[in-house]
């Protein structure tokens, strides 16, 4: 009797060899490629800069116990606002510089695209919600 596992897994391996050899012979798969690497790069890069900004911030709060908590607040929310515009800014020129290619890739690699894709939009949501509850968190000197 035929396992169904080993026959999906020979098929997956088999779409991801042929994927992997397509994207090392077609130019616009590899500018692809690059795309995507790009695209998560970026990813990490903005995450990490909301992460130092939130850092920052949090230890600006911490050394001026004195200043006003709503004036901190604000520049870190400036802050996570500018760095997500830039990272917004950048994914719609990739998206625009890749969207041509897109149609042309192999489902596999569509596929991989949008998923990186997915895992970044949803990294940019789960910061922006750590510090929206942060915010809420916190309470106001009002």
């Amino acid at each position: 009797m035929v396992d169904p596992t080993d026959v999906t897994t020979k098929i997956g391996r088999e779409a991801a060899a042929k994927a992997k050899a397509f994207i090392e012979t077609n130019e616009t798969a590899k500018k692809a490629t690059d795309a995507l690497y790009t695209l998560v790069g970026l990813g990490v890069i903005s995450a990490q800069k909301i992460t130092v900004a939130a850092k920052s911030t949090q230890e600006k709060i911490d050394a001026n116990v004195g200043e006003s908590s709503d004036n901190v607040k604000k520049s870190l929310k400036d802050t996570v606002n500018l760095v997500d515009a830039k990272v917004d800014q950048a994914l719609k020129a990739i998206d625009s510089l890749t969207a041509p290619y897109q149609e042309k890739l192999p489902e596999a690699t569509r596929a991989a695209v949008q998923k990186a894709r997915e895992a970044t939009d949803s990294l940019r949501a789960h910061l922006k919600e750590r510090i929206s509850n942060h915010d809420e968190e916190t309470p106001s000197e009002d």
